[in-house]
């Protein structure tokens, strides 16, 4: 099962409350987290994964530090 994220980028920035933006950004950080714990946990069930799923796991590995930066950031105003 593959699962989608979905961000109107067009809303982030634009001429919605900064409150509620803020708020948005957050939930899609969240579920984007959410996303990269459940592409980990496929990747870990694999016996022996491959050069490639190794390359995604870290990729992945580095995102999710990026988002907790964002999100240290965003719930600090």
């Amino acid at each position: 099962m593959r699962r989608k994220l979905l961000w109107a980028g067009s809303c982030y920035g634009s001429t919605m409350d900064p409150k509620a933006t803020r708020k948005a950004r957050i939930a899609v950080l969240q579920e984007e987290i959410e996303f990269i714990h459940y592409a980990n946990e496929l990747y870990w069930r694999e016996a022996n994964p491959g050069q490639a799923a190794r390359a995604d796991y870290y990729r992945r590995q580095d995102r999710l530090e990026e988002i907790r930066s964002e999100l240290a950031e965003l719930q600090k105003t």
